[in-house]
């Protein structure tokens, strides 16, 4: 094997001329390594627990099961599960019968935003039913005459 693996590295001499402590082996870097992110990770768990003590506000994913949706939201399960895609349904697992879960907060913008769409189509006249002025003769009834 070429590279750093195969060979020792000898510690240069620092500014004052000091021998350093001795050689750089494959082990004392990963051991260096490892020390080095001991380190950092402490501090980064600290940061993160830290910002989200200090921002009880932060939004965070709240996952639920169809049949909460379907109770929270007044529609049938069967309603959930026929648009989960809309609804922004997360499988849970692989297969045919993977659990699905939804976020609240999706779902309730998903369906605001379709009662608006029905809203704003119900509010015009529906196409094809514009009374055309002309005058069409009827096929009597029979016996009516």
């Amino acid at each position: 094997m070429g590279g750093w693996e195969s060979a020792p590295v000898r510690s240069q001499r620092g500014a004052n001329g000091s021998q350093g402590q001795g050689e750089l082996t494959p082990v004392t870097v990963e051991q260096l390594a490892w020390r080095i992110v001991e380190l950092l990770s402490d501090r980064i768990v600290d940061a993160v627990v830290d910002a989200v003590t200090r921002a009880p506000e932060l939004p965070t994913r709240r996952l639920v099961d169809a049949a909460t949706i379907a109770r929270q939201c007044g529609v049938e399960r069967r309603f959930v599960y026929d648009h989960q895609r809309e609804l922004g349904a997360i499988r849970l697992g692989r297969g045919p019968k993977a659990r699905l879960r939804f976020d609240v907060r999706h779902v309730e913008a998903a369906l605001a935003q379709r009662q608006e769409a029905a809203r704003t189509r119900h509010g015009r006249p529906p196409r094809g039913n514009k009374p055309s002025g002309a005058h069409v003769d009827l096929l009597p009834i029979k016996g009516a005459m």
